[in-house]
């Protein structure tokens, strides 16, 4: 008797406790809650955290960042979401209590016998991005894609057909899209297509490369077309700009400490990646936003891609956008720099603070409407994005892993554990040293 009451004590006990958590706003591995002001305590190369790399690429577009990533602290502490937030993170935290239904989310289960494809056209994705036949007030959301004439973008048509697309081909002075001088990574493009159509812009722009398979594409497989299905159009209508991105590897929390009074030049010789990227920085924002103070710290998601919406477009002039591609066209900086430059410089460009990093697990739910994903922290979740710079094989899934061993076809099953870099040799580590 003695026992039995003793193990319903332990029973209630145990339901106290974890009423009291839940209603005390913990966050735990499944449950969200958004944060308001401030966000303290970001922790990106801790150990264990997802997809993590000891040794961020020496130099890449779409980051720039050499060995590791700094942190960015704030001496301010982060404040719960109010009692009344209808977020809908905050939703998928009264589904804990059996208050509410989480939307779906991404679980990824074993890695099918054929790489994952994403339905073209699917009806949910056309009433959500607002192009069904007939419908009406929905926003007008169009794709402006920076490619190549090697760049294979059917993909574009194949899965977004009632998407209107401007797809540049920079390299290709004949093509129906294209730009005078391709410099500067996609930033001719972006600029040329703001600049040409500023007085008939769409509601919602999406800015894109032209290669379905990145390394840098928020996807398990590294796909840049989950992501697009995913993308809530709400969200971005209530924020203005939005990444295509969540997890912080790379860009975020922070990626560069432009120093004012630093004297070192972008092309020294001994200067690593990272100081190059600071010093060409510092001196383009002088010429690109006279009269503004340099910012202490830029991070923002790598890639550069993104959606933004007419009204963050227009806040600047079309005579400012002239004057960037300007800047871009006559600068004496590389392809690699200035697109870097422009890479940091877009979100604050269309409306974004300088650092623009929020919490990786809100930023799913509410951004893409993945609220069931697992071991969420600030700086990402687990099994929704493993960080590697280098190019996707040919034929990349179809065709398995990479001939080097990356992208590993089956990283994205439950359990599966990525194993270790190999190390360099001696004589390997001093070629890439001696190389810059």
């Amino acid at each position: 008797m003695l026992s039995r009451r003793l193990g319903l004590l332990t029973i209630t006990l145990s339901f106290i406790i974890i009423v009291f958590y839940t209603l005390s706003g913990t966050r735990t591995h499944v449950v969200l809650i958004p944060t308001t002001g401030d966000e303290a305590d970001q922790r990106l190369n801790q150990p264990g955290a997802p997809g993590s790399n000891p040794a961020a690429a020496a130099g890449h577009h779409g980051g720039g960042a050499s060995e590791g990533h700094q942190h960015l602290h704030n001496a301010g502490s982060a404040a719960q979401s109010p009692a009344g937030d209808k977020t809908p993170a905050k939703e998928a935290a009264a589904a804990a209590l059996g208050t509410a239904k989480p939307q779906q989310g991404f679980n990824p289960g074993p890695p099918p016998s054929k790489p994952p494809v994403p339905p073209a056209a699917a009806a949910a994705d056309e009433s959500k991005w607002g192009h069904t036949a007939g419908s009406a007030g929905s926003p007008k959301v169009e794709f402006v894609v920076s490619s190549t004439k090697a760049t294979n973008t059917s993909w574009v048509a194949e899965f977004f057909p009632s998407v209107p697309a401007h797809i540049y081909i920079a390299d290709d002075p004949t093509a129906p899209y294209t730009v005078r001088k391709n410099i500067g990574h996609e930033s001719s493009v972006y600029l040329t297509y703001i600049i040409d159509h500023y007085d008939d812009l769409p509601d919602i722009v999406v800015f894109l490369h032209g290669k379905r398979y990145q390394w840098h594409n928020e996807d398990p497989l590294y796909d840049g077309v989950r992501p697009l299905q995913k993308l809530r159009i709400p969200y971005v209508q209530d924020h203005g700009f939005a990444t295509l991105r969540c997890s912080w590897l790379l860009g975020c929390p922070l990626e560069i400490k432009p120093d004012p009074a630093a004297t070192l030049k972008w092309d020294d010789p001994d200067a690593d990646q990272r100081a190059k990227t600071e010093a060409a920085y510092a001196a383009a924002f002088r010429e690109l936003f006279p009269g503004k103070p340099l910012p202490e710290a830029v991070g923002v998601h790598c890639g550069a891609q993104f959606a933004v919406t007419r009204e963050r477009i227009r806040a600047n002039s079309r005579a400012d956008y002239v004057s960037y591609r300007d800047w871009l066209w006559t600068t004496e900086l590389t392809d690699e720099f200035s697109g870097r430059v422009m890479e940091y410089s877009w979100h604050q460009i269309l409306g974004a603070p300088a650092v623009d990093c929020p919490d990786a697990g809100v930023c799913f739910c509410e951004k893409f409407g993945m609220c069931d994903l697992y071991e969420c922290h600030d700086y990402g979740c687990e099994k929704t994005y493993f960080f590697k710079f280098g190019e996707l094989p040919d034929g990349w899934p179809e065709v398995g892993s990479g001939t080097d061993g990356w992208p590993l076809r089956e990283w994205a099953d439950p359990g599966f554990v990525p194993p270790p870099p190999a190390e360099k040799s001696p004589d390997a580590a001093a070629a890439e040293k001696a190389g810059g």
